[in-house]
């Protein structure tokens, strides 16, 4: 039973080998209750429920997987073992659909702050000067676009209760600790404004999302969910290749519309 073994008790322990897995329930350390990622595995079992694991508890029925119990800071923090839980790729593509309608969005309302016009104007094929130029000079005007952004998206998820990328993938955000919608997003969005956008600097940016992806990957929750949401939803490959396709007609869009504010692209032939 080779493969890396992941253990949500107080001390977040993984990742393991089957035979310290084996060792810890042989101690009495590794309870009934104790939740278990195995490797491959979308979702974690209680130990009770696990080949060879379960022989060192008594027999009885399952624990409660919804009563909150304290798992360190590993992905369930209280949430059902057998959630549908999305994964990185769904939930990054979802995002980046978001991104493209709302950062257009976000610059369209900032469009007289010093700045933003030298953003619009940006050559987007243009040298790497160019980058250099818009997130690094006009860091302020940057940062100020994706704060925007955030709440924008905070808004929609609070009120309406999705994305237009969520909606697509069918994805759900769900809080842990019964905050409000409004409430659970505006603090969510905010954290990732600063802890993953980093206020707008890609270079620290591109580093947490990948940070991100690698916590998933291997059953942990993101920095900004932590014991207070999940992410739920599996979508079907038809959902994932609708999604892909409006990530790309909606990039196509916003490149055609900077081009047409540029004066690059008539709007009449």
């Amino acid at each position: 039973m080779a493969g890396q073994y992941f253990v949500a008790d107080d001390r977040k322990r993984g990742a393991l080998t089957w035979g310290k897995v084996w060792d810890l329930a042989r101690a009495g350390e590794i309870r009934a209750n104790t939740l278990i990622l195995l490797p491959g595995a979308s979702c974690w079992l209680p130990a009770c429920e696990i080949e060879h694991v379960r022989d060192f508890f008594p027999t009885g029925p399952r624990p409660e997987a919804s009563s909150q119990e304290q798992v360190g800071s590993v992905f369930f923090a209280g949430a059902e073992a057998n959630s549908k839980l999305a994964g990185p790729y769904s939930r990054f593509l979802a995002r980046l659909i978001d991104y493209v309608i709302l950062v257009s969005a976000s610059m369209t309302l900032m469009v007289e702050v010093p700045g933003v016009q030298d953003i619009f104007s940006a050559d987007v094929f243009g040298s790497s000067a160019a980058y250099v130029r818009v997130f690094y000079v006009y860091a302020g005007p940057v940062a100020l676009m994706w704060l925007i952004v955030q709440l924008l998206l905070a808004l929609c998820m609070g009120v309406a209760g999705t994305s237009p990328g969520k909606a697509i993938l069918g994805l759900n955000v769900r809080s842990l600790k019964n905050e409000s919608p409004l409430r659970l997003h505006l603090r969510r969005e905010l954290k990732i404004w600063v802890l993953v956008i980093c206020l707008g600097f890609h270079t620290t940016a591109l580093f947490q999302v990948g940070r991100q992806y690698v916590l998933l990957r291997f059953g942990q929750p993101t920095i900004y969910d932590g014991k207070s949401s999940v992410v739920e939803g599996r979508p079907s490959a038809s959902r994932f290749a609708l999604a892909v396709a409006a990530l790309l007609l909606l990039s196509v869009a916003v490149l055609c519309m900077m081009a047409i504010i540029n004066g690059q692209l008539p709007l009449w032939p």
